[in-house]
């Protein structure tokens, strides 16, 4: 009852203040801006209190959400946006991306509740124990054996001196490219098999070796710096609830995770000061995540209830692809040009691209199908996971990313690792038949509760 309050008091609060700020009636946007994230972290709270396991398996979206919500607070401060050049202002966009959290959040909730009153997936066989650890072994142990044999040939992009890009376009040996994919994908196996283990109150000697096998692999083969560690979370607290009922937040993993991320944050600036930026270059890099979305409500020609230019969120006239059209549109034509070469991108286009080609309806139509199938499938997941059922769960999972990534990163990229994930499910419900009763790895009512 007090989540679905809060949602309400934080709904009409967006559409409120955004109409208000929009005719200038908010003389101190930062206060209030700062005021609403605050709110906004007490609404998840009470979510996780709520729908722990929600919570949880929304891990990226929820990131991605409050990241844009915080760049867009330093944006309507006044800040410069050093892509786009100009200064930012306060025009109510902030408004529209906690809307859109909240709308999404209660959207997956549904999804995940009506996903455990449908049964379509249980009972169905799953591999044995056994099967399970030749398979992570074989996953975990390839991949590693990949990145430590790129290791021993090139030393890694850091001690090469350059960046992760240049790195795997040009230095990389032959037929590894593939691995910083491999990697990311594969990390679901390690944190399946450390929680798997945890659960059994077996000794986790391997399982942790695995795991800190891939954040080195990450440094200083991948040359990763922030964004492959929330991958790695993501995957991580996505297993979770499939083998704990009840994770309790205490001080002690506070502090851990506060530690953990202070790490990655100097290991970040460290890496800019190598290339010659200032450590404070971190800061002003995450202040840019809302720059796109800012400039779609600071052009009011293209702000539309209806459809303008959806054709052009797949790529219109000389673009490839929607982020190419918005890109062009807001950056400075050889700033584009620059990015192109050297292949970098922008980042933060949902819900920008979508509103400015498809309109704020379908737009928001749209998040919320997609944040209720999200939910769906997230449901199913932990389900899956829980039975055991290691290759099905991950197939599962596979299809959730692919379904995030789409949407929220706006690139169409994924589609045919989301098509081969589906038709390697049905193919598994055809080939495995489905039994009135299967040994669950995880009995419901049996997991445990971790601190």
């Amino acid at each position: 009852m007090a989540r679905a309050m809060f949602s309400i008091i934080l709904l009409l609060l967006s559409v409120g203040m955004y109409f208000l700020e929009r005719y200038g009636y908010n003389d101190r946007p930062t206060l209030t801006h700062v005021g609403a994230i605050l709110v906004t972290l007490a609404y998840l709270w009470v979510f996780l209190r709520d729908s722990q396991a929600v919570v949880m398996t929304s891990f990226f979206q929820i990131y991605y959400m409050l990241g844009m919500m915080l760049s867009a607070a330093i944006i309507s401060f006044g800040t410069f946006m050093i892509e786009v050049g100009r200064f930012g202002t306060a025009n109510g966009f902030f408004w529209v991306l906690l809307g859109y959290l909240v709308a999404g959040m209660e959207a997956t909730r549904a999804g995940y509740n009506l996903a455990g009153r449908l049964r379509f997936t249980n009972g169905m066989m799953r591999p044995s124990d056994g099967l399970n650890k030749a398979l992570i072994w074989a996953f975990t142990g390839v991949v590693l054996l990949m990145a430590l044999y790129v290791f021993l040939r090139t030393g890694g992009p850091i001690l090469q001196g350059v960046d992760r890009v240049t790195f795997w376009k040009t230095l990389a040996p032959a037929g590894t490219k593939i691995l910083p994919s491999l990697v990311t994908q594969s990390f679901f196996f390690a944190a399946f098999y450390f929680l798997w283990i945890k659960r059994s109150e077996k000794s986790a000697g391997l399982p942790i070796l695995i795991l800190v096998s891939y954040v080195l692999a990450g440094i200083f083969v991948l040359g990763e710096k922030f964004s492959l560690f929330i991958n790695f979370l993501n995957a991580w607290l996505f297993i979770m609830p499939a083998f704990f009922d009840n994770v309790r937040l205490t001080w002690r993993s506070v502090i851990s995770g506060m530690s953990i991320i202070a790490v990655l944050l100097t290991y970040i600036a460290f890496t800019y000061m190598m290339k010659g930026s200032n450590a404070d270059f971190v800061l002003v890099r995450a202040a840019l995540q809302a720059q796109l979305l800012w400039s779609i409500f600071d052009n009011t020609d293209v702000i539309a209830v209806l459809p303008q230019n959806s054709a052009c969120y797949l790529g219109c006239g000389p673009f490839q692809s929607g982020r190419d059209f918005i890109s062009f549109t807001y950056l400075p034509t050889g700033l584009f040009y620059f990015y192109q070469e050297g292949g970098s991108t922008l980042s933060g286009f949902m819900p920008a691209l979508s509103i400015m080609t498809m309109g704020s309806l379908l737009t928001l139509f749209l998040h919320l199908l997609i944040s209720f199938t999200l939910g769906f499938v997230q449901r199913k997941t932990v389900i899956t996971l829980g039975s055991g059922n290691l290759l099905l769960g991950f197939l599962s999972f596979k299809i959730h990313f692919a379904i995030v990534v789409t949407w929220y990163v706006a690139t169409f990229a994924p589609l045919r690792g989301l098509i081969a994930a589906v038709f390697l499910t049905i193919v598994y419900a055809v080939i495995f038949p489905r039994r009135k009763t299967a040994p669950a790895l995880v009995p419901d009512g049996n997991r445990r509760a971790v601190a």
